[in-house]
């Protein structure tokens, strides 16, 4: 498992990061506005953010973290852009190829170090989505069964409040193809089957003529994949024409 990156565009400009610059190696980072601790003693380099955090809290709630946390790492300056004279030496630190953003949210878990009850409908689609990938790369396995359950309550699964057809009419959700590319992607990263047939339906049943962009987005799956979605549709049409030559009225 590779933990190194360097910097993200995508974390560039995020509501989480503060303007409290710092210079490592050369390299400038930004204090996280919220998981930045004086007291840590390890800090972690995601994108362009610094986290710094507790070795002993990231250790009881992650074993890989608690095994890259043994390896021994450089004791490198850490220096504040407006205070060169300012230096933490003898902080280590490690770069993990993540987003800052969704690093940040699993942090929102473990500092404090329980888990919302009752906060499911506040968060959106994409920040589960990234709970879901950080905490299944660090198996912080009550977290991400957490963020899946929630994934599934409050956005993707049918459900008291939601039927098939208001999730497949919901035009943030599988009224649109992007999004259900991006749910076909997220299920096979995360082995997550669960998700995949309202996105493969969807797709499926798609009026590509009205969709900007047309099926281009098909492009972004997998071959096995959009061969799935085009065999789905033929067996949609097969069925309907079929009802109809057998059961005219019924259409």
């Amino acid at each position: 498992m590779s933990f190194m990156t360097g910097a993200r565009d995508s974390d560039q400009g995020s509501r989480d990061i503060t303007t409290s610059a710092l210079l490592v190696s050369g390299r400038t980072f930004e204090r996280h506005e919220r998981h930045w601790y004086e007291e840590g003693n390890f800090v972690f380099l995601v994108g362009n953010t610094a986290f710094r955090l507790h070795r002993s809290i990231l250790s009881m709630r992650s074993p890989v973290i608690a095994d890259l946390l043994r390896i021994p790492h450089p004791l490198l300056p850490i220096t504040e852009k407006t205070n060169p004279e300012e230096n933490m030496i003898g902080v280590q630190s490690v770069e993990l190829n993540d987003h800052a953003e969704d690093f940040a949210h699993v942090l929102d878990f473990i500092y404090p170090t329980s888990l919302p009850g009752t906060q499911t409908g506040h968060h959106k689609v994409e920040e589960l989505m990234g709970v879901i990938r950080v905490t299944g790369k660090y198996l912080i396995e009550d977290l991400k069964e957490w963020a899946i359950s929630a994934l599934g309550a409050a956005h993707l699964l049918p459900s008291a409040k939601s039927s098939p057809k208001a999730l497949l009419e919901n035009k943030s959700l599988y009224a649109d193809p992007n999004f259900c590319v991006k749910i076909v992607q997220f299920s096979r990263e995360c082995s997550l089957p669960r998700f995949l047939p309202l996105a493969f339906y969807s797709l499926a049943t798609a009026e590509w003529d009205l969709v900007p962009g047309g099926a281009s987005c098909l492009d972004q799956l997998s071959p096995q994949d959009r061969t799935r979605v085009h065999e789905g549709r033929l067996a949609l049409s097969k069925a309907v024409l079929e009802k109809g030559i057998l059961h005219p009225g019924e259409l």
